[in-house]
């Protein structure tokens, strides 16, 4: 029965029975957490909205040898990931889950938020700054570069390696981070933008994000912070003496 809005169970079995509604609500509490968050993420139960938690990857699992993959197509052969760890922010999640749906269901399709996975560089900035923060990646901080004041994110880890974080011990970090390219546009060099320019024709509706090729690499700017998620952190070094970039 229920009495004033609880659930009140009486009778010969009482306890079989709340024992059993107990499994049923937290087996609904699993699964509503599982759709707030990825599927990969550990210890969802117990995530708070502003607890941030770093998981440090299994070598040989398949999500550290996919992220270590992609990260060693472009860089120099002496390259060697010394760790690679996810980040879990529910705060930075929450914003790019909601930017994601805006954008499926600005264009109407799932597939249209065109999500890819691409380098960044932080520079002088520690990342943690970046993940450990509610934001995320910050235009406010962006320097104006090529294609205006932006987050830049690169195709090629090895373009990202020039805008590297140096730590202490010489070893160097950069962040691989979820994108919403969404519907883009390739552009030449414009220090100007502030925003994606406006899709032809229109004067309300804009592109997600600017498309450009530098340094050897495509390169994708997002002028929206919460168009981007700090996905994994990634610690290597260069081995001395070995083999340039490939």
């Amino acid at each position: 029965m229920v009495k004033a809005g609880k659930i009140c169970i009486i009778g010969f079995k009482c306890r079989q029975a709340k024992t059993f509604v107990r499994a049923v609500l937290s087996l609904k509490t699993r699964y509503s957490l599982a759709h707030l968050y990825p599927i990969y993420w550990d210890d969802v139960q117990t995530i708070g909205k502003n607890q941030v938690s770093i998981r440090q990857l299994n070598r040989f699992s398949q999500e550290f040898i996919k992220i270590e993959t992609n990260f060693k197509q472009t860089m120099p052969q002496n390259s060697e990931v010394i760790k690679i760890e996810r980040i879990q922010n529910p705060m930075i999640w929450g914003l790019f889950n909601a930017e994601l749906k805006h954008i499926q269901l600005k264009h109407g399709s799932k597939d249209a938020a065109n999500v890819r996975y691409l380098f960044h560089g932080t520079r002088s900035t520690p990342p943690a700054a970046i993940y450990e923060s509610e934001q995320g990646f910050n235009t406010q901080y962006a320097r104006a570069g090529v294609w205006g004041r932006a987050n830049y994110f690169a195709r090629n880890a090895s373009y990202s390696h020039d805008y590297k974080y140096t730590l202490p011990d010489g070893t160097f970090q950069m962040l691989s981070a979820m994108v919403i390219i969404g519907n883009t546009i390739k552009m030449s060099s414009d220090p100007t933008l502030i925003e994606a320019p406006f899709i032809e024709g229109s004067t309300q509706i804009r592109y997600d994000s600017v498309q450009g090729f530098i340094g050897g690499s495509n390169v994708f700017m997002v002028y929206s912070n919460v168009k981007a998620y700090p996905e994994y952190l990634i610690t290597y070094k260069l081995i001395a003496g070995g083999a340039g970039a490939k």
